[in-house]
């Protein structure tokens, strides 16, 4: 893209990191409890559950099992956001159904 002043500058990328969805948080939908990729844990430094207005329903910090109890839960739809060790942030959609 160039500017109005026909001057231009590049931007250098640090990192891209894409993850496969569907295999971050299993099983989804999901009732009882939800498991995070094995694989993942090392770099998480914090996965939290919002519900759809926000609210922080659960939050571990540098969590140890890859299993998390959704039992009190009601049916819905709730996000869950990773926080990395390196600061960047994941989001994925959680499906809950009883």
């Amino acid at each position: 893209m160039v500017d109005l002043d026909s001057t231009f500058a590049y931007s250098r990328i640090v990192a891209i990191k894409l993850y496969d969805a569907t295999a971050i948080v299993y099983p989804n939908p999901a009732s009882e409890t939800v498991r995070i990729d094995q694989s993942l844990l090392p770099v998480i430094k914090s996965p939290k559950i919002l519900d759809a207005n926000g609210i922080v329903l659960y939050e571990a910090q540098n969590p140890a099992s890859p299993q998390v109890n959704i039992k009190g839960f009601q049916s819905g739809t709730y996000l869950i956001i990773f926080t990395h060790k390196d600061g960047s942030l994941h989001t994925h959609k959680l499906v809950v159904a009883k």
